[in-house]
């Protein structure tokens, strides 16, 4: 039974004009140790400092802004086989900014339920099903994601699926945890993987040395040689609907917060 764990990263995020997206690769733990082994030795030989962030590429004033596009395709044409050859596979949503602040206005979910939130509670519910479909070999999944803001948010999204399985007795998600990119490889794999999706979503060229990373979105079948699976999920306008009806309002006054996604009580 492989006990896995998906490293999660967002890229675009709720204040994006046009998309979030959230997801990034799942290892197990043989799979997870190789990466962590080989990630720093492959930015030594290409003279990077470690930690990397895709936001540091950015010119003319990111950390990694002197790296030239050849250096760059050459560092990522090392780091996007790593990452392939040790992942299970890995998993993205991407939810479009537009149409969930339609349904669900800044002006009233604002630090209660954003797209990225809803975009991780879909990443909860799909490897739920993967691990379901492949029980005999998987264990439950466990997920570590990057710290930011909107922790609260994702830590609301996890407690209200784990009640969900313990309702209906299916238990296949395991523990939910926070780290930093700067010591953790896995979640700037996430970040590699989420940036890729993001521009794959947007139509945008992978130019100027970022060539090597549309590898990272393959589907299952799509390689040449290893099968290279990443699964992607938008979810649809109509579901989105749906679920802000189902949420109603978020509750606001004195005293603690209240969680939009109410937890299923055993009974």
């Amino acid at each position: 039974m492989l006990a896995l764990a998906q490293y999660v990263d967002e890229s675009g995020g709720d204040e994006h004009p046009r998309v979030a997206v959230m997801g990034g690769p799942v290892f197990a733990r043989d799979g997870f140790l190789a990466l962590t082994r080989q990630w720093v030795h492959t930015l030594d030989v290409h003279r990077v400092k470690p930690p990397i962030h895709m936001k540091e590429f950015a010119r003319p004033h990111g950390r990694l802004a002197y790296l030239t596009n050849e250096e760059r395709f050459s560092l990522f044409s090392d780091l996007v086989p790593l990452i392939n050859q040790q992942k299970v596979y890995s998993l993205t949503v991407a939810v479009n900014n537009l149409t969930f602040q339609t349904f669900s206005p800044k002006s009233e979910y604002r630090g209660r339920f954003g797209s990225t939130a809803l975009a991780f509670l879909w990443c909860l519910v799909l490897n739920h099903n993967i691990v379901h479909d492949h029980k005999d070999a998987m264990d439950c999944m466990a997920y570590v994601l990057s710290d930011s803001p909107n922790n609260i948010q994702m830590a609301d999204c996890y407690n209200f699926f784990r009640s969900f399985e313990r309702k209906t007795g299916n238990d296949l998600t395991g523990s939910f945890s926070l780290d930093d990119p700067k010591r953790l490889d896995a979640l700037q794999a996430a970040d590699m993987i989420a940036w890729a999706k993001r521009r794959e979503w947007l139509e945008e060229p992978f130019d100027n040395g970022f060539g090597p990373l549309a590898d990272l979105t393959r589907k299952l079948g799509s390689a040449e040689n290893k099968p290279i699976i990443h699964f992607h999920f938008n979810p649809t306008a109509k579901s989105t609907r749906r679920l802000a009806r189902i949420f109603g309002k978020p509750v606001r006054g004195k005293g603690a917060r209240v969680s939009l996604l109410q937890e299923f009580r055993l009974s």
